[in-house]
């Protein structure tokens, strides 16, 4: 039997698909973009021949029916491992088809594959090519790790995803069933830097040297920063996240990726998300690859980039810089993700600097981000003996190595002006500045 032949014969219609998902099954579901709409909405749709279905997945940007919906209640269960706004808004809602789980991103694939009993795989897919491979596009997270795990592997291709390299090749041989389903490929464009991003930004380019491997996170700060660094020479990326900022950083020529000591000549990453911009850039680029997050955001691996800059962001920290970045007490907002991951990593590459920004208040200014210690409640997420820069609107604090009394101080310099004084009252009356 010829590849076509074979892609024919395994090709059906969602409705058909999910016949293979059993109730009680326990499903990896591809991350981001990458979930396919077209099959979970056909779930959604026949959720009464279903029970305990568990589906298992990070950073869901859309709002699926199967876990958004009272009535999915006791057939779906969504186990999410980094919330996004549809997670935020069901939970909110006390919606009980979801649950919230939290793991470093580096162990997300080592968590399909021992942590938990997975037996499908479902995704989405560029189409396959003359030699019968396809590509996963946009993904490459815990999706290869979770595919090879599967007993059942349903796949739905669009002609829209772009076909990228790396860990998201994948042969027909290694899928079960496809579906197709044509639909326009979804666009998340970069937040707009206002007049905290871009100051922050310009604090952070200070910072980044020549010849430097980038990690950006997502939001305004990010954005802002690929703006500053337009004068920078020979920069590469190692990244979990590409975003539309590298591809205006490669088109300026700034992003060359040649000085990279790690996978030289090429832009890593586990993650895209972007707009049309992106898509087309990654699309069948040989010097794009998406990787696995087990090594993207593998602390050795990552640390073989020399100026390895990392920048995360958080949203409260203490005198000490240590940072709740991913709930505010009892509350979680997003998930531990990768930013420890890059903290070490980044500290430990030759050169390397791990930069944690955030704006000094919230509430319009009615609320102090820097605190004496942070939220009864909230996950710790970069610990103060991790903590190497962090920057505010306000400046830049170098607090790897000092101590806490030098710590508190630099951090109140971090703080809004109108927070100092009380700041520097509650230090001392805690005996951290003398």
């Amino acid at each position: 039997m010829n590849i076509q032949e074979l892609y024919k014969q395994k090709l059906v219609s969602p409705e058909e698909a999910i016949k293979r998902i059993k109730s009680n099954s326990e499903v990896s579901l591809a991350c981001g973009l990458a979930a396919p709409p077209a099959i979970l909405e056909a779930l959604a749709q026949n959720y009464q021949n279903y029970e305990n279905v568990r589906l298992y997945q990070a950073i869901g940007l859309l709002p699926h029916r199967y876990f958004m919906e009272e009535a999915m209640t006791g057939h779906f269960v969504k186990e999410s491992l980094y919330n996004a706004a549809p997670d935020r808004a069901a939970n909110a809602k006390n919606i009980s088809t979801i649950l919230d789980n939290t793991i470093h991103l580096s162990e997300s694939g080592r968590f399909m594959t021992h942590w938990r009993n997975v037996s499908v795989f479902l995704g989405t897919a560029a189409p396959m090519n003359k030699w019968g491979y396809l590509s996963l596009g946009t993904s490459t997270i815990y999706e290869k790790e979770a595919l090879k795990k599967a007993d059942i592997v349903i796949l739905e291709v669009n002609e829209n995803i772009p076909f990228t390299h790396g860990d998201a090749i994948v042969h027909i041989s290694e899928v079960d069933l496809l579906v197709e389903n044509n639909v326009p490929m979804i666009e998340v464009p970069l937040a707009t830097p206002n007049d905290k991003d871009k100051i922050i930004a310009q604090y952070i380019s200070d910072l980044v040297p020549d010849g430097a491997t980038l990690q950006l996170g997502i939001g305004g700060v990010p954005a802002a920063v690929a703006t500053y660094l337009t004068d920078k020479k020979n920069l590469g990326v190692h990244t979990e996240l590409l975003v539309d900022s590298y591809v205006d950083l490669w088109e300026a020529g700034v992003v060359t990726n040649l000085d990279k000591t790690l996978e030289q000549g090429k832009m890593i990453g586990c993650l895209a998300i972007g707009t049309k911009k992106l898509w087309n850039f990654i699309d069948h680029n040989p010097a794009v690859e998406l990787r696995k997050g087990s090594f993207t955001n593998s602390v050795p691996i990552m640390a073989q980039n020399n100026k390895l800059i990392s920048i995360n962001m958080t949203m409260q920290a203490d005198f000490y810089g240590q940072c709740a970045s991913e709930s505010l007490g009892a509350v979680q907002y997003s998930a531990t993700g990768g930013q420890l991951d890059w903290v070490r990593g980044a500290q430990l590459s030759p050169g390397g600097k791990s930069i944690i920004c955030f704006y000094s208040t919230a509430k319009n200014d009615k609320i102090s981000k820097i605190v004496p210690a942070i939220s009864d409640g909230s996950a710790i997420t970069t610990p103060r003996a991790d903590i190497d820069y962090v920057v505010t609107e306000y400046g830049v604090a170098h607090l790897k190595g000092k101590s806490f009394s030098e710590r508190a101080q630099l951090m109140i310099q971090l703080a809004h002006p109108k927070f100092r004084d009380q700041l520097e009252e509650e230090a001392k009356r805690l005996r951290i500045i003398r």
